[in-house]
């Protein structure tokens, strides 16, 4: 699971703080901070699992698009709406409950997948020179994923768009 050179104690510093970021992005009172603390926060958690992984390019793309693009067009969003500050009586406590639900099924369905893997997988399987590298990665999503990966660039274009043509009629 971890990589032969990876502290066992890496992953579960980073599988915290993702932890601690998933929260802090809930309960932040404003949105430009959950953006900052908890997107950002669970973006870079999760690349840092996936470099101890050695998965270097899911970590890089993770980085790229996660806390780059997405964090981007969030910010963008937010300086262009003129949004009321919040009051700070806010319930949180639904959020929360709501969280700590959607965490224990998660955490039930993985348990669920990994007894079940652990049952029928035949062991270690012999993977193809090559596999895991930018070169087959890149082959395999200009090729085989070509399409979904235009769909991806048109609907965050279209996001990005709507949002400055939101945000500009608003200023009007």
């Amino acid at each position: 699971m971890i990589a032969a050179g990876a502290p066992a104690w890496a992953f579960y510093l980073a599988a915290a703080c993702a932890l601690v970021s998933a929260f802090a992005l809930l309960l932040a009172r404003s949105a430009s901070r959950s953006v900052l603390v908890g997107l950002v926060g669970v973006m870079t958690s999760l690349a840092v699992i996936f470099v101890g992984l050695e998965a270097h390019l899911v970590a890089a793309l993770q980085l790229l698009i996660g806390v780059g693009a997405i964090g981007g067009v969030l910010f963008a969003a937010r300086a262009g709406f003129a949004v009321p500050a919040e009051s700070p009586s806010r319930q949180i406590g639904p959020k929360v409950t709501a969280a700590c639900v959607c965490g224990l099924g998660a955490w039930i369905l993985i348990r669920w997948n990994l007894s079940a893997a652990s049952v029928s997988s035949g062991g270690d399987r012999d993977l193809p020179p090559g596999f895991g590298t930018l070169r087959a990665a890149g082959e395999r999503l200009y090729t085989d994923f070509a399409l979904p990966l235009e769909v991806a660039t048109l609907l965050l274009l279209a996001a990005i768009v709507s949002a400055v043509v939101l945000a500009k009629e608003d200023a009007e």
